[in-house]
């Protein structure tokens, strides 16, 4: 998995220059090194976004946790604050702390502060670039509090550091720092200037004089450095320091910087987007993509013409049936409503001539018999009976030929016409 180790610059510094960053891809080696602005950085191979804090711009303190410490992110806060109240001269409100790996209660543990405006400076400014950032690691750390000095005598380091943007520094890591100091720490110094003849008080005698593999120095320091000592040192490049540092199990993302679960899968997401966009391998897969989508669209358009021609057919051929089977009909307008209207028109006009509704009937009886007087009309749900309607033995007659075919039965009771449908 590739890692992209971005260093913050120190607090009150520009970033005129862009972040020094480091790509290794196998978390061992280191695979490109440099300055970049936060939106030229190398993102598209990198799965993971490392911010390396600055060890100058850090401070360490030993405290030992009481009970219930531990109990929330919330809860250890505020035990931080009370417990770092009268050791620090900031208000913590404006400090962020961050805990030691693994750290357990009644057991000294570090407890890493720095300022809080300047980390959230520096990671919106990073995230706005499209750069966000999973983890913070100290540039350096002490070593645990829990191990025994003389296993960790062993580890006690010198090391010079700068890359010519923050200056020149000593940093000290072990656990005799001082004389008769038996805990571990961490100790940062500005490197004496060029052509200074007195000796560092900071630097203890025997390790200077001790042998070259024990002192370190980024290749920006490493001649001045053994200017000062008199003998040479092991040149390292700072991306190596910080590859080291990922193996100390630090993350200063604890309390109002820890990423939620949400975040990780949406900036995992995001970042899948971007490499997606910007990988080379991933080019024959985005032309693939964007021919099938032009090749999807000139497929919808011909589906959709293809849709219209027929539907225009269609139209065609209603209107044709309609002006063929209504020769009346000059002019169409909406096919399917005319059509009903002339349909209806037919219906209406056959019922009158022929008698098949029971107003057709009624029509038909009374147009036979202009001159009879009907005196009553009486329903019952199935037979309508025209009383008083005298009728002649013509007229009679003619009633009874009209509707001779008719599925209401007409028939003569006395002075009274009964009709009704035929069973």
């Amino acid at each position: 998995m590739s890692q992209l180790l971005v260093r913050f610059p120190l607090p009150d510094h520009a970033v005129a220059d862009g972040y020094a960053f480091a790509l290794s891809h196998d978390g061992q080696g280191v695979a490109q090194h440099g300055m970049a602005a936060a939106d030229s950085l190398p993102l598209a191979d990198t799965h993971e976004v490392i911010g390396i804090v600055p060890v100058q711009a850090l401070s360490w303190h030993a405290l030992q946790l009481p009970k219930g410490s531990l109990a929330s992110p919330a809860r250890t806060r505020l035990v931080l604050e009370g417990l770092l109240e009268e050791q620090l001269l900031d208000d913590m409100e404006t400090l962020h702390c961050a805990l030691q790996p693994e750290a357990s209660v009644g057991q000294p543990v570090w407890v890493c502060c720095c300022r809080l405006d300047w980390l959230q400076q520096h990671l919106e400014q990073l995230r706005q670039a499209g750069c966000e950032v999973q983890r913070l690691v100290p540039e350096c750390a002490p070593l645990p509090l829990q191990e025994l000095p003389e296993a960790a005598q062993q580890q006690d380091t010198l090391q010079a550091i700068g890359d010519g943007i923050d200056g020149a520094w000593w940093l000290r890591r072990g656990h005799a720092l001082s004389q008769g100091e038996a805990a571990p720490g961490l100790l940062c110094w500005p490197l004496p200037a060029p052509g200074t003849l007195e000796p560092d008080p900071l630097l203890p005698a025997w390790l200077a004089q001790a042998e070259p593999g024990r002192i370190q120095a980024d290749a920006a320091v490493a001649q001045r450095v053994e200017l000062l000592l008199q003998q040479p040192v092991q040149v390292r490049h700072p991306a190596e320091r910080w590859l080291e540092s990922l193996s100390s199990g630090w993350n200063l993302s604890q309390f109002s910087l820890a990423n939620q679960p949400a975040d990780r899968w949406k900036r995992l997401l995001r970042q899948g987007w971007q490499r997606f966009l910007q990988a080379p391998q991933w080019q024959a897969t985005r032309w693939g993509l964007i021919a099938l989508l032009l090749v999807s669209l000139l497929g919808l358009n011909l589906l959709a013409w293809q849709a219209g021609q027929r539907l225009e057919q269609q139209k065609a051929d209603i209107d044709r049936i309609l002006t063929s089977t209504f020769p009346q009909v000059k002019l169409v307008v909406d096919a399917p409503k005319q059509m009903q209207r002339e349909v209806s028109q037919l219906q209406q006009q056959h019922a009158l001539l022929t008698g098949h509704t029971l107003e057709g009937r009624l029509a038909a009886v009374v147009s036979h018999s202009p001159e009879a007087e009907l005196q009553q009309l009486e329903w019952d749900g199935h037979v309508l009976r025209l009383k008083g309607l005298a009728l002649s033995a013509d007229q009679s007659a003619a009633v009874q030929s009209a509707l001779a075919d008719a599925v209401v039965q007409v028939r003569q009771d006395g002075n009274d016409w009964l009709l009704e449908t035929r069973p």
